[in-house]
């Protein structure tokens, strides 16, 4: 539809242009030209925040008054310290796996479970979540909305912050927890804290 609005726009440009019959050539070329950039910049759709953008730009809105760290610092390096200061946790799945996150070196999981999960009780579906990530040596916690209206998402949370830019459905989760684990163990070494490669088998 925008592709369609945008086409007939530029033939009206053309027409118009052409009404400029005293311009130089080149003078309507540049009328057309300043026209369409105006219009494509302001006129194409504009893709959705994710949750992670949104995510650090209530951060960074909320200590925006906190000139002693920088952009870097407030959503990384000290991210847990501006929540808490800052936001708090809210009350939900994502806020309790936020702050879990938070507390020591170990993935909150946000599970909302929707209707489109059938017969997989979430029960099950978060202990194949917790087994995986124990598996590797790591703790991790889920938490779950068991009525969630729409479809199943799942959100993971390393030191605050959101593992990918959105929540994804469960199958899709678990396709992530390899590289999630490896992720989260590069930025507990590199942080230091811990202080050896995690490689034991646990149970969550």
């Amino acid at each position: 539809m925008w592709f369609i609005f945008s086409a007939i726009m530029v033939l009206a440009l053309c027409v118009v242009s052409q009404a400029f019959k005293p311009l130089p050539v080149l003078n309507n070329l540049k009328f057309m030209t300043v026209i369409l950039t105006v219009f494509f910049t302001f006129s194409a759709p504009t893709q959705a925040a994710n949750l992670q953008t949104i995510l650090n730009s209530q951060i960074i809105q909320a200590a925006k008054h906190d000139s002693s760290l920088t952009r870097m610092e407030k959503l990384f390096e000290r991210r847990c310290e501006m929540i808490e200061k800052y936001l708090g946790y809210r009350d939900n799945p994502m806020g309790h796996a936020m702050k879990y996150s938070c507390q020591e070196p170990q993935i909150g999981i946000a599970f909302y479970a929707g209707p489109d999960l059938g017969d997989y009780p979430p029960a099950r579906i978060e202990r194949v979540f917790l087994d995986r990530i124990g598996d590797e040596g790591l703790k991790a916690k889920v938490f779950t909305d068991l009525n969630h209206k729409k479809g199943s998402s799942v959100i993971f949370f390393i030191n605050g912050e959101t593992y990918l830019k959105d929540s994804v459905n469960p199958v899709k989760a678990l396709e992530q927890v390899k590289y999630l684990v490896a992720e989260a163990k590069l930025i507990f070494i590199s942080r230091h804290q811990v202080d050896v490669w995690p490689q034991e088998k646990i149970i969550n």
